[in-house]
């Protein structure tokens, strides 16, 4: 029969599973590069450092996903949809228009500026609690 080889990446194993683990760890690092080493394939989370992601398994958000993960229910079911919004308004001290945009995620139905802030929301516990179903409340600052 032969030894097991990827057609895709040539990638080859003792067995058909030693093949697809390292298929798997070629594959990672060409979509992520060889500088983010450490992964929780269950959140999605990349990093460079042992330590950030020691961190990320004793947080919350980990823990979360991890819960949901074990009971077979969903992490996320809502999809993602985003909401750009013109914004203007006057400043009071020089009297000149200013003008922005504000991104709405319509699952939390909350704004954000700049898109940073957004992205940032998207990959929060709360986020993901509400897109899950969760019925959590936005506190004003907090995310």
């Amino acid at each position: 029969m032969g030894t097991p080889t990827c057609i895709i990446c040539k990638a080859s194993g003792d067995t058909a599973g030693n093949m697809l683990e390292k298929c798997h760890a070629r594959q990672k690092i060409k979509i992520l590069g060889s500088h983010r080493k450490f992964s929780c394939d269950m959140c999605d989370i990349h990093l460079s450092e042992q330590e950030w992601l020691d961190n990320h398994f004793t947080g919350d958000k980990h823990s979360w996903v991890a819960d949901r993960v074990e009971k077979l229910l969903p992490v996320q079911f809502i999809p993602i949809d985003m909401i750009v919004v013109d914004k203007t308004q006057i400043n009071p001290y020089t009297g000149v228009p200013e003008f922005w945009q504000e991104f709405r995620c319509v699952v939390c139905k909350v704004g954000f500026s700049p898109i940073d802030r957004y992205k940032k929301h998207v990959g929060s516990l709360f986020h993901l609690r509400r897109s899950a179903g969760e019925d959590v409340k936005w506190i004003d600052g907090m995310n």
